[in-house]
Order: C-alpha cells, then structure tokens, then sequence
C-alpha cells in the first residue's frame, strides 16, 4: 500500500525557519505514530499561499533529513487554489520530485512541472471513485495527454 500524507496548515503560521521545522517534524512523527510505519512513501508540502522563504526553508531542511533518515521517500508540492502561491513556493527551492494538482491546473504551473520532470499525480474525483490518479510517464504524448483528460475521463 503506497502511503500519501499532505503536510498540515500549522506551517502557515510558522514564525522562522526552527519554528517550521519543528512543525513540520511534530506532524510527520504524529503520522508515523498514528499509522506504526516507520517511513511515508509521499510526503506533500501543502501550498495553498506563498510561504516566507524562512517557512519554506524550515519545512524543506527538515524533509530532506527526514528523506536521508528513511522516514520520506518522495517529496511532493500539493497544489491548493490559485498556482500564484505553489509558483511562487516552487519556482526557487527545486527541492519537488511529485506535484499533487487538480483537473484544470494552471498552465504555467504544470509548465514548470514538465520543465523540471517532476511525477504528477492529478486529483479528483475518477471513474473508479478515487480521487487520485497517478499519471504513468512513459511518453511526452502520454503525459500531455493525461494532464488534458477531463475528470473521470481515461488517463
């Protein structure tokens, strides 16, 4: 079973960079208590606005000790509301290798996501009643062609 976790709005109000960190540390040992596994195969940073770079730097340090640690094995942007603030969150720390998005993603957003090779996971609702789908990348054309499919559509 792949595990996905989306990182809690506490970071939001993170004071610095330590105050970040430690937020982000307190949710991901609360979710590996909850569940008794000692490692998250996704773990999304929440972008619903732009973080400060102290935030953004805190959440990223700590994650990427996670990752080393073994606790995370892919990190990921979960793109929430406008693509102004995951732009803004993404556009200078390259530190993604997923982006969560929902049908109808702006352009510029899934961009920068074909620029940077990064995996794609769309959300909403599908034919099967999940409401994620993992976007296979095999061709250009296939990736396109997924990222274009209306929801509930084949991808």
């Amino acid at each position: 079973m792949v595990l996905i976790q989306v990182s809690a709005v506490d970071l939001e109000r993170a004071t610095d960079s330590r105050h970040a960190a430690d937020l982000v540390q307190a949710h991901l040992i609360e979710t590996l208590s909850a569940l008794g596994r000692p490692c998250v195969d996704f773990y999304f940073l929440r972008s619903r606005i732009a973080y400060r770079e102290d935030q953004i730097s805190g959440a990223l340090e700590t994650l990427e000790l996670a990752r080393q640690e073994g606790h995370v094995s892919y990190l990921g942007l979960h793109a929430e509301g406008p693509a102004d603030p995951t732009l803004a969150n993404w556009m200078l720390h390259d530190a993604f290798e997923v982006l969560s998005f929902e049908p109808g993603a702006h352009d510029d957003l899934l961009a920068l996501a074909r620029q940077r090779r990064v995996g794609l996971i769309r959300r909403g609702a599908q034919r099967d009643g999940n409401e994620t789908l993992l976007v296979p990348v095999r061709t250009t054309a296939d990736v396109v062609t997924a990222l274009r499919a209306p929801v509930g559509g084949a991808a």
